[in-house]
């Protein structure tokens, strides 16, 4: 796969993870702030508030205006981000790493299926659809039987997003015998006034063909 692509697809996962992100630049600068948008030669940075700005500049601004920085001026290794729970940076790279070493996947499937999960949970369809093929099948949850190729999927979501508000969290990844990837996801199904009516786990196994999804289908766990 295209290294340039999965750099990217990685970026836009690192812009949902913590509380304040921190990174350095190849020119050898220490950075924090929040990675907010990528595209793909550059990231948006909002620069994290200090009063020793203010001071520099003698404004009140407490930080630089937000920034496009390129993402080759960027040390990916350094990709660290602040979880609240846990009190503590956690350094990106090594964190995916040890998720695919254990899971037996690739970098590039692991941030290809969280692209198409990103891609659902914020209801953009296109984003979600580059991640499969063209004749890609899936399954209708709620109502039973699969639909196959892009445009079934997109009335598909389209008439389900209209009726329930559904948001599926991976939880945990595998590589099954078969060479299929079973992903276990947190399912949360609202209806439209935001009440829950499915809150659980359940099994997900994707079927992937040269670097795509061509399948999903949903088990029991």
């Amino acid at each position: 796969m295209d290294a340039n692509l999965v750099t990217r697809l990685s970026l836009e996962r690192f812009t949902t993870l913590g509380e304040r992100h921190a990174f350095r630049l190849r020119s050898g600068r220490d950075c924090q702030g929040f990675l907010t948008d990528v595209r793909d030669d550059a990231v948006l940075v909002m620069w994290a508030p200090s009063p020793f700005y203010a001071q520099a500049t003698g404004t009140d601004a407490m930080s630089p205006p937000d920034e496009w920085v390129p993402i080759a001026e960027i040390e990916l290794d350094s990709l660290s981000y602040w979880d609240d729970r846990e009190h503590r940076w956690i350094d990106f790279v090594e964190a995916s790493n040890k998720i695919c070493l254990a899971a037996n996947i690739t970098a590039w499937e692991f941030e290809l299926l969280h692209a198409a999960y990103r891609g659902f949970n914020d209801r953009e369809i296109d984003a979600a659809l580059v991640t499969m093929t063209a004749d890609v099948t899936w399954p209708r949850a709620f109502k039973g039987d699969f639909v196959r190729g892009h445009e079934a999927i997109r009335a598909y979501w389209t008439e389900q997003w209209a009726e329930i508000d559904p948001l599926v969290e991976p939880v945990s990844f595998q590589r099954e015998a078969e060479g299929r990837i079973l992903v276990v996801v947190q399912q949360v199904v609202r209806d439209l006034a935001g009440n829950v009516l499915i809150d659980t786990q359940v099994g997900h196994r994707f079927t992937l063909v040269e670097g795509l999804i061509q399948g999903m289908e949903v088990v029991e766990l």
